[in-house]
């Protein structure tokens, strides 16, 4: 009779059928003619066909619930069965992270999501809810911008139910979201209130891997605040502690002991130590492919990228940014997309295509809007403007870049935006006197730091300024010291040109000129 049925609903074209009786499958035509016959059925009569599915995959099918999760969570959340619902969605979206598929990933924990409230248990509802917005946030931060409102939420509501729960491990966690999220607002007084709320946990807690994090979290809030030396104390901790088989579950953005090997690399060029920070970067690079880590080897790439810009080196500012752009596209990392074509487009102009690069710069920025790294990006700019000979315009993204620098309270570039200034007054878009004075402020502030890469470049600065006024004994009395300082690095593009100005200097003829 059944079978009858089903040959009549053939005849009438409302099914397809595929097969040969008894074996046959049935498909609706029409997705309309599915939908009503669906909506004829009574509510409950429709959940307990979806829970009989669902149990029959369990059962019957085991490899599918196993392979599509999503498929049985969707069967049980029709079913209205919500705490299995809820375990199968989870399911798929750890699946789906564990692919670096994160935008599926954050569809299918927010579907679980939407179905905590449904728990009778609270305890129960609070530690569901807790696992997923733990889950929900590192997908986040490999897809948004680390500011985007969704960030504060996710993990502000995770730091209160850990409280809830007495859940310390994960509170730190859900600390160290919440200082990225205040720190790439600039609201480093929160961000380093979170960051160091979390190393107090981590000691608490006396585990070597959640003090990594914790040691990662605090350097990261001091080195965007300038901050260099205590910034590189706490990376150097990390390092020290960091064992390549420590699992850090649920972790926000990067590898915290990857993060602890690449920060270490970029302050060590700001400090004075080329030779030591291109070690360290390459043993950076190589731990984060080890990991194969999508966000973490992309961040990384372009953080080594970044002080190959510091060298003048464009050849492996293009290698390793090309690298992280592909990673970018295809794990569509929203935030190191933006960071990696700035990055790109200044290497663009150091070959010669400075239309394409600045064009390139400026979408970067647009796309990666308020962040902590913002600053980085403008100073990449106002190089890059500066080098084509249009100095009205690097004011502008000076400019910007000290309107954050004054939010924060310090930057790790906040001598070279004074430098960039400075250089731009001197190319004609100010005076003499509001160079000097620019690029004097740079030289407090790398002074200040201890940033003796950046002291040098301002005492370049300086002194060609000053043997354009005439007077190289002045110029040659403020370069010597700091290129006498360094102790390695010497075939790098900055202590090379210094050895030649400093040579200029002393020769004969122009000294007599003093």
């Amino acid at each position: 009779m059944l079978q009858s049925g089903l040959g009549q609903l053939v005849v009438d074209e409302l099914f397809y059928q595929r097969g040969r009786p008894p074996r046959s499958r049935y498909l609706f035509k029409h997705a309309l003619i599915q939908d009503a016959a669906y909506q004829s059925l009574l509510k409950r009569t429709r959940q307990q066909y979806h829970q009989q599915v669902a149990r029959l995959l369990e059962d019957r099918f085991p490899e599918v619930a196993s392979t599509q999760p999503e498929l049985v969570a969707h069967h049980y959340t029709q079913a209205n069965y919500p705490a299995q619902a809820i375990a199968y969605w989870q399911k798929a979206g750890t699946a789906a992270a564990s692919q670096s598929a994160n935008l599926e990933a954050i569809d299918h924990f927010r579907r679980a999501g939407a179905l905590v409230e449904a728990l009778s248990d609270p305890r129960e509802r609070a530690a569901r809810e807790l696992d997923l917005q733990m889950a929900l946030g590192p997908a986040l931060f490999a897809t948004k911008s680390y500011s985007h409102p969704d960030m504060g939420r996710t993990y502000a509501r995770a730091w209160e139910l850990c409280r809830q729960l007495g859940d310390n491990s994960r509170g730190l966690t859900a600390l160290r979201g919440l200082q990225l999220y205040h720190n790439n607002l600039l609201e480093m007084e929160k961000a380093q209130h979170f960051a160091e709320e979390a190393l107090r946990v981590a000691e608490r807690l006396g585990d070597a891997a959640r003090l990594v994090g914790a040691h990662a979290t605090l350097g990261a809030s001091l080195y965007h605040q300038g901050k260099l030396e205590p910034a590189l104390a706490h990376f150097r901790r990390g390092v020290e502690m960091f064992d390549p088989n420590m699992q850090f579950p649920d972790w926000p953005a990067w590898h915290p002991g990857v993060q602890c090997q690449f920060y270490l690399g970029l302050i060590s060029w700001m400090l004075g130590y080329p030779d030591r920070s291109l070690e360290e970067l390459r043993v950076a690079v190589k731990s984060a492919e080890t990991l194969g880590h999508a966000l973490t080897l992309a961040t990384t790439l372009c953080w080594a990228a970044l002080v190959h810009i510091f060298r003048h080196e464009p050849s492996a500012v293009a290698d390793y940014t090309r690298r992280a752009l592909r990673i970018c596209e295809e794990q569509r990392i929203a935030h190191y997309h933006a960071f990696a074509l700035v990055i790109e487009g200044w290497a663009l102009g150091a070959f010669g295509d400075s239309e394409k690069g600045l064009a390139q710069i400026e979408q970067g920025l647009d796309s990666y809007g308020l962040g902590a790294s913002q600053q980085i990006l403008l100073a990449l700019q106002a190089d890059a403007q500066l080098a084509i000979g249009k100095p009205e315009a690097p004011l502008v993204s000076v400019a910007a870049g000290l309107k954050a620098v004054e939010k924060t309270g310090g930057a790790p570039l906040e001598a070279e935006f004074h430098r960039l200034k400075g250089e731009a007054m001197l190319a004609g878009a100010g005076t003499v006197s509001e160079a000097e004075t620019a690029i004097e402020q740079g030289l407090d502030v790398a002074r200040r730091q201890n940033a003796k890469s950046w002291e040098l470049r301002g005492a370049m600065s300086f002194a060609r300024l000053r043997r354009q006024q005439g007077r190289p004994q002045e110029a040659a009395a403020l370069l010597a010291p700091i290129y006498a300082w360094f102790t390695e690095g010497f075939d790098t593009a900055d202590l090379r040109e210094a050895k030649a100005l400093l040579d200029q200097l002393n020769e004969p003829a122009i000294a007599a000129e003093g």
